[in-house]
């Protein structure tokens, strides 16, 4: 996981550009921030006893990406990450400013197939971050992770492993791999309810074991591994400092419709998330 993108956006992106920081210092990675390209964020005004939309102009290409390599050389001072043109010293982090016009959210996800991570800004509560989001996590072909704002940022301490046998999630392990080779502790929350008919969490912890990761296992109550608010509650109870899962194991438009774990995860996480689809 040697190469990390990071879009950065007019809006506050300090808690990805921080992740991003904190991940490259423990694996020894470059950063690569890119300005993003926002859309306007439409607005509903009254007027001769009907509603308008007004949308606000969009600023121009130079502003954007003066103002987002501005917020990029900030956080990468304050993260303790030099920016350089060169790749990361040995064992150690660099960063780089990719000197470009902005790119769309649909350019991110195309990009991002360069990159073995994407840390991109948290969407909740964020006008249009929910576009960002989820180009980068379907459109990427792989790993995205992501921070609640003023959130704590532990990189190497304690993960949880939310298992529930999709593929999303298998997928997702394997992508999480690098992290999980240099963490303090693994906690797999599982139940062994048999979704989608795939291996227990118990023979994840030995798949694990064998590829020299000791993880504790922690069984949920049947059926509880789908429910977002009981991940949440048991990653929390084991002192966790990241949470590991695949995103949207159920259909995304019911999930959408009818609430479901990573909805759920998304709009209430206190930690970092690391999620594939």
């Amino acid at each position: 996981m040697k190469s990390i993108l990071v879009p950065v956006g007019q809006q506050d992106c300090r808690s990805s550009l921080m992740l991003a920081a904190e991940v490259a210092k423990h694996l020894g990675s470059l950063i690569e921030g890119i300005p993003l390209r926002e859309p306007p964020v439409p607005s509903v005004d009254w007027g001769m006893g009907s509603a308008f939309v007004i949308e606000e102009p969009a600023p121009d290409d130079d502003h954007v990406e003066a103002e987002a390599r501005t917020q990029f050389l900030a956080a990468m001072a304050a993260g303790g990450v030099s920016v350089s043109a060169g790749p990361p010293p040995a064992g150690g982090a660099a960063a780089i400013w990719n000197e470009t016009k902005p790119i769309g959210n649909h350019g991110l996800g195309r990009l991002a197939r360069a990159f073995s991570l994407t840390c991109i800004p948290h969407p909740a509560r964020r006008p249009n971050a929910m576009a960002t989001f989820e180009a980068a996590l379907f459109e990427s072909g792989g790993p995205i992770m992501m921070a609640p704002n003023d959130c704590p940022i532990r990189v190497g301490g304690c993960y949880a492993l939310a298992w529930n046998g999709s593929d999303e999630t298998a997928r997702t392990l394997t992508f999480a791999m690098p992290l999980l080779r240099q963490a303090a502790r693994l906690v797999i929350l599982a139940d062994e309810s048999g979704q989608f008919a795939s291996p227990s969490g118990g023979q994840i912890r030995r798949k694990l074991a064998l590829e020299g990761i000791e993880a504790d296992l922690r069984l949920l109550p049947e059926g509880s591994v789908m429910s977002g608010k009981t991940i949440l509650e048991a990653a929390e109870a084991e002192g966790c400092d990241i949470l590991i899962k695949g995103a949207y194991t159920q259909s995304r438009l019911r999930q959408i419709i009818f609430g479901g774990a990573t909805q759920h995860i998304l709009g209430n996480a206190r930690m970092p998330l690391f999620m594939a689809h």
